[in-house]
């Protein structure tokens, strides 16, 4: 999927190239899921809809909130304000609070984190439990996807991924930049080189 250079129609690839099909209208912002969902966000409300696998047909699901993420099995939200986090309960204009403050949430898989605003440290959700249990300390930016979470250290030098209980370091210094999606994480690196990381 993608949106129009001026952000005024939403396509979707057809899988043969340069054969794209228009879905939908103005978006400020689209959100997949690894469920094959596909979110986007209205620009003058800053409302959310999703689409209903055809095109021109989206559903509205729920208000303008800070931010939105979504991993293989949810969607979830920060509120305006940023004092709670949501979960999308699948019916539209629905959803649950399962968390407090929150300064960042990051999806990947079908793990959440969120960073707790006082300390800065990273909190994972149990969705079985709905239980939040720290996981790390805080950071210089994070991502996440289906293989964990991504850190940056405080000082810019290390770069770490944390998942199953295991830290393991993925990168060093000269990283200004990076992303998470699916089984993919590439970085930016200061001299303006992409750089993607062979076994994320």
């Amino acid at each position: 999927f993608a949106r129009s250079v001026d952000g005024q129609q939403v396509w979707r690839y057809n899988g043969t190239p340069n054969n794209w099909t228009q879905i939908g209208g103005p978006s400020s912002r689209l959100i997949g899921s690894g469920s094959s969902a596909l979110y986007s966000i209205y620009p003058p409300t800053g409302d959310i809809y999703q689409y209903n696998g055809t095109p021109g047909s989206w559903t509205y699901i729920g208000p303008s909130r800070a931010e939105f993420v979504a991993n293989d099995s949810a969607l979830y939200a920060r509120s305006a304000g940023g004092a709670q986090v949501f979960k999308y309960s699948g019916t539209p204009g629905t959803w649950t609070v399962i968390g407090g403050a929150s300064n960042g949430l990051f999806a990947g898989g079908t793990a959440l984190f969120s960073i707790y605003p006082p300390t800065g440290d990273i909190y994972q959700f149990n969705p079985s439990t709905s239980v939040w249990s720290f996981l790390t300390g805080p950071g210089l930016r994070f991502a996440a996807n289906r293989r964990g979470l991504y850190k940056q250290s405080s000082d810019g030098l290390e770069i770490f991924r944390l998942s199953g209980g295991t830290t393991t370091k993925v990168g060093g210094a000269g990283i200004v930049g990076f992303n998470a999606a699916a089984d993919t994480f590439v970085t930016v690196h200061s001299s303006n080189d992409l750089l993607m990381l062979l076994n994320p």
